[in-house]
């Protein structure tokens, strides 16, 4: 894995260096094909890439600006500054291009729609985008071009930005547009309508960029869907879930069903918790903490869920020294509320029955001033009814 890395970071230095000392500079479109060469590898998971990206934006901005302005007439041209900009580049490098009508008219919208998206000028950016078809123009470019119309359109219409996030994984997969467009689209999916496509897109990113270099921010927040996800899911789903939650790791698994058990206790999902917290067991060695909140999401759901003697039972066997913060405060919670439902009803005595006779027949002040309220107003409307 080193000296793949090594050997990586070496040939980016060299295509680089190569690109600096050529008697003449490649055209932009050469130079954003390096640029999609490294971002490929950041989607595969290369830190050697992710690391060398900068130093190459670097050294694409300063040769588009020693290429002469005649070279942006191209229209291949046009479109590699299009994609520079939509891959992160500089706005400055781009803008006296646009500014100098260098760009052919076929281009021009599209390369001032980048810059403007760029900088942040969102409704000029849809006036000038929307209206291009991604798939007509160079799939390099058309991939980042669908991207962006789906972060444009997004807000309002996330239909429509579903759809162009399709067409970005369709001109470039394997690539990290793909890889940014499914982090989008699964994100927007509802997985409560839309259980099975949010599963088949899930498990198209992790069989393809489990190892991006982006998919460590991904998984929290993907946990956080998952487990909210679930909280909904009926019996019928349940083996649905833990089919798609066997490709994963079962360190991974372990830890996604705790989350989904301890999310489906808070929002009071009682059979939902025992099923993935009884998986967590599973998934957990014997003593270990995991096994111990396991065994303390299964017992508080047992009570919550009426199963007062096993779940009090399951829970006054666990070690107290290994349980902290919100997991103690739900033992203790859960504890406490299964054995005050299991105390005995005292009986009443003579005393109590004549207390509680008192209360039902004496009326109260508030009582009485309703009464004489609701009676002055029926004297008022019977005598409007006689005149």
């Amino acid at each position: 894995m080193r000296a793949a890395a090594i050997s990586f970071a070496l040939s980016v230095s060299v295509l680089t260096s190569a690109f600096a000392q050529a008697p003449e500079s490649p055209e932009p479109f050469q130079l954003i094909r390096s640029l999609q060469m490294i971002q490929s590898q950041i989607a595969a998971g290369s830190q050697a890439a992710y690391m060398a990206q900068p130093k190459l934006m670097s050294q694409i901005a300063d040769d588009f600006l020693r290429v002469p302005m005649s070279v942006w007439q191209e229209e291949r041209n046009a479109q590699a500054a299009a994609t520079y900009l939509f891959s992160g580049g500089s706005a400055s490098v781009i803008r006296p291009l646009v500014q100098s009508n260098a760009i052919q008219e076929q281009s021009r919208a599209l390369v001032r729609g980048a810059l403007a998206y760029v900088e942040g000028r969102a409704q000029e950016a849809m006036t000038l985008l929307m209206s291009i078809d991604a798939r007509s123009v160079n799939p390099n470019l058309g991939g980042h071009l669908a991207l962006v119309q789906a972060a444009l359109v997004g807000p309002k219409d996330p239909v429509a930005a579903s759809g162009f996030l399709d067409t970005a994984r369709l001109l470039m997969p394997g690539s990290l547009v793909e890889e940014a467009a499914l982090r989008r689209q699964i994100f927007m999916t509802d997985a409560n309508t839309s259980l099975d496509k949010f599963f088949l897109m899930s498990r198209q990113y992790f069989q393809r960029y489990r190892n991006s270099v982006y998919a460590s921010n991904y998984w929290p927040r993907f946990t956080h869907l998952l487990s909210h996800s679930t909280l909904l899911a009926q019996e019928g789903d349940f083996e649905k879930i833990e089919t798609f939650l066997a490709d994963f790791k079962p360190v991974e698994q372990r830890d996604l069903y705790l989350n989904m058990a301890q999310s489906a206790i808070r929002q009071g999902y009682a059979k939902n918790a025992q099923r993935w917290a009884r998986n967590a067991r599973d998934l957990s060695t014997t003593g270990g903490t995991e096994a111990t909140r396991a065994e303390l999401y299964q017992g508080a759901a047992m009570i919550a869920d009426n199963q007062l003697a096993e779940g009090l039972r399951k829970l006054q066997a666990l070690p107290e020294k290994d349980l902290a913060g919100e997991d103690r405060e739900l033992s203790i919670a859960a504890r406490a509320l299964a054995t005050k439902l299991r105390a005995p009803v005292a009986p009443l005595n003579q005393a109590s029955i004549d207390r509680l006779a008192r209360t039902l027949i004496e009326p109260r002040p508030v009582f009485l001033a309703a009464q004489q309220a609701i009676s002055e107003a029926d004297k008022l409307l019977n005598k409007d009814a006689q005149k």
